[in-house]
């Protein structure tokens, strides 16, 4: 049993507490969750990327219905019907297409820190970007999308500055920044709740539901503060309610809530 639970500790950071039986109770766990385990029981983290992509492909969809009823800018309404997003996959494909360019976007970044490019802090101290390229993303890759945006608006500057050897990326726009950053603000939840659970080393199937409603009532109230998206908005609430709804009849979590009490507790010796 030492042995046992050595190699779980070192290979998947799983620990016990002896003193509390805790490893008969995380057997017990696993066995009885397992049982009602069916191949379509999807991970948080998947239902959560399919959420987004969801959401991502419904920005532009429904754009001239909004222009009225929410007073959405024209320009704005441009934009998202122009894909933004893609519009950043090509920015940092350029960016990252060849080894030259790589470091064309680094030499840029030095320079600009050092000649105070970047403008100035809230303190009035010169701004310094770190030394980053941009990220790609990738559909199957949880919180990629997120990641590459995060990235490029950290970097917008330095992005939207000319390369040597004349080369020069294609802009982002003050305007495209912009629905940017609403876009980001989006997907920042998904992140977040994503990343909460993944922070845990116990085992969180227990979590997932009420985590869900959490995400549910986060993203109900974005629809109030980002009207403009809110087609987005509801195609990712629909999304996960479906969803929800689903597992909400499987006994699995019923079962994990149950054992989750029990791990928690403090069982006899």
């Amino acid at each position: 049993m030492q042995v046992l639970e050595r190699k779980l500790a070192d290979e998947y950071n799983i620990r016990f507490d002896r003193s509390k039986n805790h490893i008969r109770y995380v057997f017990a766990y696993w066995f009885c969750c397992l049982q009602y385990l069916t191949p379509c029981d999807r991970c948080f983290p998947h239902v959560v990327n399919i959420a987004v992509q969801t959401a991502l492909k419904a920005l532009s969809t429904n754009i001239v219905s909004f222009l009225d009823i929410y007073d959405l800018d024209s320009d704005y309404a441009d934009v998202l019907m122009s894909d933004v997003v893609q519009r950043v996959r090509t920015l940092v494909h350029f960016c990252r297409s060849s080894s030259i360019r790589r470091e064309g976007f680094l030499a840029v970044i030095a320079e600009g820190n050092k000649r105070h490019w970047w403008g100035t802090d809230a303190n009035g101290n010169p701004k310094e970007l770190d030394p980053l390229q941009l990220l790609r993303d990738v559909d199957t890759r949880w919180s990629s999308t997120y990641l590459m945006i995060d990235r490029v608006l950290y970097l917008l500057p330095a992005s939207n500055f000319s390369f040597p050897y004349k080369l020069s990326p294609p802009c982002i726009s003050e305007i495209e920044a912009r629905v940017l950053r609403d876009i980001h603000s989006i997907l920042k939840v998904f992140h977040g709740v994503q990343q909460g659970l993944s922070y845990e080393h116990t085992p969180t199937l227990s979590s997932v539901i009420p985590t869900y409603e959490l995400l549910l009532e986060r993203l109900r109230t974005m629809r109030d503060e980002l009207p403009h998206l809110i087609g987005a908005l509801d195609q990712a609430i629909d999304k996960i309610t479906a969803y929800m709804e689903t597992e909400r009849r499987k006994p699995i979590y019923a079962l994990a809530l149950c054992m989750s009490h029990i791990l928690q507790s403090d069982p006899p010796c």
